[in-house]
């Protein structure tokens, strides 16, 4: 790239996508998705939900060592972990 066409770059502005239709926010199976999991679950005496249910089911397993579960309620629940970098060894 020239140097001239580098100078014509610039960056989008904040709330602007770049792409001239946009960019939907949520896409048609995900708004089924929250539909759905906002529902009651049917048959259920509680009258709890879809998503209810799937997170009582999620922590049980978690509770009987489902690794992956407890993974998942934690990467939802506390987000991401934080990278700490190691403390430097006082023997080097």
């Amino acid at each position: 790239m020239g140097k001239g066409k580098l100078q014509n770059l610039k960056l989008w502005p904040n709330s602007i996508s770049g792409i001239p239709t946009g960019e939907p926010r949520d896409r048609e199976l995900t708004a089924a998705y929250r539909e759905l999991l906002g529902k009651p679950f049917p048959g259920d005496k509680a009258g709890r939900t879809y998503a209810q249910i799937i997170a009582e089911v999620m922590v049980r397993e978690a509770c009987l060592g489902n690794v992956q579960a407890a993974k998942e309620i934690a990467l939802r629940t506390e987000g991401p972990p934080r990278f700490v970098p190691p403390e430097p060894d006082e023997d080097v």
